[in-house]
């Protein structure tokens, strides 16, 4: 995460910099006509792919653990038995040992998935919750540009 925001930051403060360069080297060679092209060529088309990419982050799918998931996991039937079970012994054995066990043993199994839970949901959330904030900032700052480009048409109109 904290990588992706350092390149983003990066992409962002170059870009007004790189912008200026083209245009710039346009100049220098009196091809003011393809700065445009150029700027789409060498700046734009890169930098839109990249921050496509940086946009679709993979988000998992966590789901919340129970206390039967926690038991297995702390469970060690397969070492105790050298693993010579197969699958479906293993899994009925599983089964058998959770039917046996104390409900005090369970609660505690209870208590393990819901720290493990608390702990983990609301940050997998916390990121889907940054996701859809930046996307929205976006989409914010588009209709910003897009109202910016329409006022210095207008503007340009008017004067001619």
């Amino acid at each position: 995460m904290k990588t992706t925001n350092i390149f983003n930051n990066l992409i962002t403060g170059l870009s007004p910099f790189l912008e200026e360069l083209i245009r710039n080297i346009c100049n220098d060679l009196d091809n003011e006509d393809k700065i445009d092209e150029m700027l789409e060529k060498y700046l734009y088309d890169d930098k839109i792919k990249t921050l496509k990419n940086l946009a679709k982050k993979k988000t998992k799918n966590v789901r919340k653990k129970t206390s039967y998931s926690m038991f297995l996991a702390h469970n060690t039937i397969r070492k105790n038995n050298d693993n010579k079970l197969t699958l479906k012994e293993y899994n009925k054995l599983k089964g058998e040992y959770w039917k046996n066990i104390k409900l005090e043993e369970k609660n505690e199994y209870q208590k393990m998935a819901d720290k493990w839970n608390m702990e983990n949901m609301p940050y997998k959330m916390g990121k889907l919750n940054q996701i859809k904030k930046k996307e929205k900032k976006k989409e914010e700052n588009q209709e910003i540009e897009s109202l910016f480009d329409n006022t210095t048409q207008q503007q340009v109109i008017v004067e001619i």
